[in-house]
């Protein structure tokens, strides 16, 4: 259960959950795939919020919620591969933040979007860190610590931060 929320018909994912307002987020699966859900803990049941991904067999998969500054935000896959995302907690108000990691990823039968997967959201100091890959010109792809203000040119790789983060009180530290 979800603060006294029991799902039907559609299973959980194994992803947190974050509360914006009176509604909590969450990863949700049903015949569209693994989208955005949300419960407002009273019906008793969860509803599908927004589908990120609506190509056939489509699942955006939405991973790490956290709120910040009343914005949930989030890593989903679309079209561009798995990267940042924000809701204000409406869906016309749930888009890309920026495409982080640019570009195709050229396989042996097929091809597919860079995803930058971001991960390990982080709130100290009031902004809001989490680390993505990102490629580099030998076509190399490393873990970096970003951070954002909620828009594509406030979102920004923070210099000599590349690795996984821990939060010690708060602070942010690299290792």
């Amino acid at each position: 259960t979800l603060a006294g929320t029991v799902v039907q018909g559609p299973s959980f994912s194994d992803n947190p959950y974050a509360k914006l307002g009176n509604w909590y987020y969450f990863a949700g699966t049903d015949a569209n795939g693994t989208e955005l859900w949300r419960s407002d803990s009273t019906s008793h049941q969860g509803q599908l919020f927004k589908d990120i991904n609506p190509e056939a067999n489509g699942s955006s998969n939405p991973t790490g919620m956290i709120v910040f500054n009343d914005t949930l935000y989030f890593a989903a896959t679309d079209s561009n591969g798995t990267e940042l995302w924000k809701s204000d907690g409406t869906p016309s108000g749930t888009l890309m933040v920026k495409d982080l990691y640019v570009g195709t990823w050229l396989g042996y039968s097929h091809s597919s979007p860079n995803s930058s997967s971001p991960h390990n959201f982080s709130i100290v100091d009031n902004v809001l860190y989490f680390t993505a890959w990102q490629g580099e010109p030998s076509n190399q792809a490393y873990e970096w610590g970003w951070k954002t203000d909620g828009t594509a040119n406030g979102t920004v790789k923070v210099p000599g931060m590349r690795g996984t983060p821990v939060k010690f009180g708060n602070a942010l530290y690299y290792q």
